[in-house]
């Protein structure tokens, strides 16, 4: 076996035993995991049931954005009024 050949079955074991190491480490404690929102938390639910009653059959086209800027002003809508949306609204167009 040549040099060439060994130095890169040892690069390529490296790089296995470094995959397999990130693999099996444990995930630090100070970070939560967010790969799954629980559906149990009832502000969720309400919100996913909400977001159904928006994003209906007339509105398929409708921009990831603006469904988020709708769904966040229903699910707020006790922190705003309409003239509050109207001044928004103007101050935007300027």
């Amino acid at each position: 076996m040549d040099d060439t050949n060994a130095s890169y079955e040892n690069f390529a074991d490296e790089i296995i035993a470094k995959k397999r190491r990130r693999i099996t480490e444990p995930i630090s404690e100070k970070y939560i995991s967010l790969k799954f929102i629980p559906a149990t938390i009832d502000t969720i639910e309400r919100s996913f049931s909400l977001s159904k009653y928006v994003y209906t059959d007339e509105r398929q086209k409708m921009l990831p954005r603006n469904l988020e800027m709708v769904m966040f002003l229903k699910i707020n809508r006790s922190r705003w009024d309409i003239n509050m949306l109207t001044e928004i609204l103007s101050k935007k167009s300027i």
